[in-house]
This record gives C-alpha cells, sequence and structure tokens, in this order.
C-alpha cells in the first residue's frame, strides 16, 4: 500500500528551512500511477497548484510567451507546470516511486508518499 499524504509548510524565519505544518494523508493506493492520479485529482478539487497544459490549447493559452525555448518532444501530448517553476515537466514513460517523487520534487508540489509494504509498482 503506498499512503499519499499532503501537507502544508512554511519558511522557518530564523534557520530558512523549510518546516511542515500539517500532514494529512490522502489516502491508499496500490500503484504509484494511481499515486500520481490521485495527487492530481486532490489537487485540482483543492490547492490548485498543479497545471496540465495540452499539445492542442498551447497557443489558446499563449503558453509559448511562458515558455518561449519549450520545444514538444515527439509523442507528448501534455505536460505539467505550476507557477513556481520555470519550465514545463514532461510527464514520465512510468509512473514507479522514483517518478512521481521526482514529479513531486520538480514540481514543488505539497504532497509525499509512504510505502507502508512490500509493494510490485
Amino acid at each position: 500500500m503506498i499512503k499519499v499524504f499532503s501537507h502544508l509548510t512554511h519558511i522557518d524565519q530564523w534557520t530558512g528551512e523549510t518546516r511542515i505544518d500539517f500532514d494529512r494523508e490522502i489516502d491508499g493506493v496500490l500503484t504509484y500511477e494511481d499515486a500520481w492520479e490521485l495527487i492530481c485529482k486532490y489537487d485540482l478539487e483543492s490547492e490548485g497548484r498543479l497545471l496540465i497544459a495540452y499539445r492542442h490549447d498551447w497557443e489558446t493559452f499563449n503558453l509559448d510567451s511562458r515558455f518561449p525555448n519549450f520545444e514538444w518532444p515527439e509523442n507528448i501530448n501534455f505536460i505539467y507546470f505550476t507557477d513556481e517553476v520555470t519550465s514545463p515537466v514532461i510527464p514520465p514513460s512510468e509512473y514507479t516511486e522514483i517518478s512521481v517523487s521526482e514529479l513531486i520534487r520538480i514540481l514543488r508540489l505539497p504532497y509525499r508518499l509512504e510505502n507502508t509494504e512490500d509493494t510490485d509498482c
């Protein structure tokens, strides 16, 4: 079982370190792909930090002005981004523990995963 947690953080004014204020379990899932889908769904319903841009909407939302040097890779139809990232994030070819953890880190999302038992994900 993979538990997905959402947390709020703040920057400690004395040390400059990021501290967790609140850690809440969202749900448990069986695969890392399900974990990422849960994060996307939960974020859409609550925080709204994670944005998904589809290739066919790129010009409609004028995203080429935000990411002027971005070239769409072949066979990629969408990318992830947040207000905090400076370049779009291409989805992984496979959603594994490493790839989902990297998405969370690179996109600076307030989520974490906890593997509670052996899984074949």
